[in-house]
């Protein structure tokens, strides 16, 4: 009798680490790698980004404002569009840029298209 009792123990446990080792990968790597790159290192940050999300996710990047001169984001190639101004009070603070992650890793790229800078 105590041989049939160790072993739905053992298959229970096998099946769980089976189902972590599955399942649970995803997870415990914290998704897909955001890299930035940012050629002309002008453009700063507002707010730091993590380096994983996980695909789905909504992202807002804000970025500091620059003046006389535009600056273009990728997400692996393709633009996110027009930066949105944003205003506290009576005064723009800052852009943003939103986007979802996509379920593989990404390169966000910043390129300042025209301006004072080029």
């Amino acid at each position: 009798m105590r041989l049939y009792r160790k072993i739905p123990i053992f298959c229970m446990s096998a099946v769980l680490c089976l189902c972590l080792a599955v399942f649970g990968s995803g997870c415990a790597s914290g998704g897909h790698a955001l890299t930035v790159e940012n050629e002309q290192n002008q453009i700063v940050l507002v707010e730091p980004l993590q380096r994983k999300y996980a695909a789905g996710e909504k992202i807002t990047v804000k970025i500091a404002m620059m003046t006389d001169c535009d600056v273009t984001a990728y997400l692996n190639e393709e633009s996110l569009g027009k930066q949105t101004p944003v205003k506290e009070g009576d005064t723009y603070t800052h852009w943003e840029y939103y986007f979802t992650m996509p379920d593989c890793d990404a390169v966000l790229r910043f390129v300042i298209s025209d301006g004072f800078f080029l």
